[in-house]
């Protein structure tokens, strides 16, 4: 399921509607952040529905069991509208089958996120938990890449520019989703009695205070720290992966064969990652490793573009180049999915902290908020790499290796400095955050030796986590 929606809505959807269709990256941009506005006021709607959910298949499974058809339908239609359209119509099928698109993904999403903060209360176990989670994404996602961008798409099949080869893509995307989403649920079914005996009281609300519950959450002050921090990272990631293929097409000159090469390389870097994620986090708790990863990650991630920018890597296309970028890109990733790894953990221990102030456990409402600040900084950060097109020169229905040395220089700038700032801004709130392992297990002990367990709704207790 993640890794076919990444595929289409994080790598491939830009670049066909701007290169294969016609669309500009402005208006493609623009659409990007009408969607995920609107899909976002979904997101805590769904979260507070599910928390108040009893059903005897659980909270969670029924949102996720319903959703799965609609999302395969709607992955296939957004990457193949049909022809003669014209621009207006061609930016309305892109506009209402991505919202479409993403709204059932919320249905799905969100309660599946919730139940990862739900199966254990374990501090470490959290973030093995999340490594396996993402490592297992990562691991699909890259496996798919492969069969689109190394097979599919080929430069033997007429390369990405092959407009007729979509209708199969939107049909291995959209199949990948379905086996994806049947084999959540089913995995996890067998988890539903254990939920049922440790659920915990959720949200009395009506569903209209969905958006009340979601304002009270960021009166916790680790909750808003964790939310600007990934707010920030959101956009660096619209940003980053929206242009790749034009960085790895255009900028790199990269063959199919090596392109296949960088993504066997990223699969490399899934055990170091996860060894970074639990020994940093050991060492030096969740914020800080958070921080340390992303730091490191996001310097390579930026630098072998900074790089090339600045003429130090060899020549676009070669083998030497590759193997440069093959090296950086393995400490990137493995750096970087340590980070995603730490930061998944981290909204548990806030589901938590909040749980013990207000005697609500509102998984579904922090899983909505964790959900719904990926949503719209990434939106931006696709409307910020659709301006990056613009104004670095790309037109439709270039050929790489004919594009001029000036429209690639402003475009690395943009990408690897660029980005890299962003990557500064979503470190600093980390600096802040301290929601250790020994704050959070103090906290549950000393509600534990007043007898009160989890205090009610209401009570004062231990205000002073709510800065």
């Amino acid at each position: 399921m993640w890794g076919a929606k990444d595929l289409l809505f994080h790598i491939l959807l830009l670049f066909h509607y701007q290169q294969n269709l016609g669309l500009s990256g402005t208006l493609l941009g623009v659409g990007a952040v009408v969607v995920l506005i609107l899909d976002a006021v979904t997101d805590p709607l769904v979260g507070h529905l599910s928390d108040r959910t009893q059903t005897r298949f659980g909270r969670r499974h029924p949102y996720m069991a319903v959703s799965v058809i609609p999302i395969a339908l709607c992955f296939y239609a957004v990457l193949n509208p049909p022809s003669g359209l014209g621009t207006v119509g061609l930016f309305a099928w892109y506009v209402a089958f991505s919202a479409l698109s993403r709204v059932m993904v919320t249905l799905f999403t969100v309660p599946h996120t919730s139940l990862a903060a739900e199966l254990t209360e374990d501090y470490d176990e959290r973030t093995n938990l999340f490594g396996f989670r993402i490592g297992f994404g990562y691991l699909s996602a890259l496996v798919l890449q492969i069969i689109v961008l190394g097979f599919v798409l080929s430069d033997d099949s007429g390369g990405l520019g092959n407009q007729s080869a979509y209708g199969l893509v939107g049909a291995i995307i959209a199949g990948v989703a379905l086996v994806g989403g049947v084999i959540s649920i089913v995995g996890t079914a067998n988890r539903i009695g254990d939920l049922h005996a440790r659920q915990r009281k959720a949200s009395d609300a009506p569903w209209w205070h969905a958006l009340h519950e979601f304002v009270r959450a960021l009166s916790l002050k680790n909750f808003r720290l964790f939310m600007v921090s990934s707010m920030m990272y959101g956009l660096l990631l619209g940003v980053a992966q929206s242009l790749i293929l034009h960085m790895l097409d255009f900028y790199y000159q990269f063959s199919d064969l090596q392109k296949a090469g960088l993504m066997a390389v990223i699969l490399l870097s899934l055990v170091p990652a996860h060894y970074l994620a639990g020994w940093s986090t050991a060492r030096m708790g969740k914020a800080r490793a958070a921080a340390l990863t992303l730091l490191i990650g996001g310097a390579f991630g930026s630098g072998h573009v900074t790089l090339k920018l600045m003429g130090v890597l060899p020549e676009a296309g070669t083998s030497n180049l590759f193997y440069w970028i093959a090296g950086l890109v393995w400490i990137n990733q493995s750096f970087l999915i340590a980070y995603l790894i730490v930061q998944g953990s981290m909204i548990g221990d806030i589901v938590d902290e909040y749980a013990a102030k207000t005697g609500k456990h509102q998984a579904g409402v922090f899983a909505a908020a964790q959900v719904f600040i990926s949503k719209i900084p990434f939106g931006i950060g696709v409307l910020c790499a659709g301006l990056i097109l613009d104004i670095s020169g790309f037109a439709p229905g270039m050929p790489p290796g004919a594009v001029e040395a000036d429209i690639l220089i402003r475009f690395g700038w943009f990408v690897g400095p660029g980005l890299f700032l962003v990557t500064l801004g979503a470190i600093f709130p980390l600096v802040f955050y301290d929601l250790t392992k020994e704050r959070l297990e103090q906290l549950r002990s000393s509600l534990q030796d007043t007898g009160k367990g989890r205090p009610n709704a209401g009570t004062h207790q231990g205000t002073e986590y709510y800065r």
